[in-house]
């Protein structure tokens, strides 16, 4: 292991809340009234909190005129969500360490675990197989939503 990496990992086990999407901070407005100062303090958030969750939900929505509960029910339309969350929580952790170590960290940071398949051939057509307004016929790449 190298310097880099064990810099790395200790960066990433000493603060891991400042690399995880799903928690915040937050001015603490009770505590800085008893304090005296200015306290801020971390809070865990969903993802349905996140504006990039709510765009890439939406988009599924729309590109497949269908209801939430059908695509979480479908096995390779979840292995695809939670690969795009996966993804986000990634990038933005690269993103984290980028400000604070520089380039380097691309050379270092492991790549995100994916769930294998998501998204095989024929998973729209299960989920919408009811939907009357689905054309088939018509590019499924045009409107989909990016990972």
């Amino acid at each position: 292991m190298t310097l880099q990496d064990r810099a790395l990992d200790k960066e990433l086990t000493e603060n891991a809340k400042k690399y995880d999407p799903l928690w915040t901070q937050v001015f603490d407005e009770q505590a800085s009234d008893e304090e005296g100062a200015l306290v801020i303090t971390w809070r865990q958030i969903q993802w349905e909190d996140l504006e990039a969750f709510q765009d890439f939900k939406n988009g599924m929505l729309s590109w497949l005129g269908v209801d939430w509960e059908e695509i979480l029910d479908d096995e390779d339309a979840a292995k695809g969500i939670t690969n795009w969350k996966r993804r986000y929580a990634h990038q933005h952790k690269r993103q984290q360490l980028y400000a604070k170590f520089g380039p380097w960290v691309d050379q270092h940071l492991q790549p995100p675990k994916l769930e294998d398949a998501g998204w095989r051939e024929g998973w729209a057509e299960r989920i919408t197989d009811d939907n009357i307004y689905w054309d088939a016929t018509a590019s499924k790449n045009e409107k989909a939503p990016r990972m």
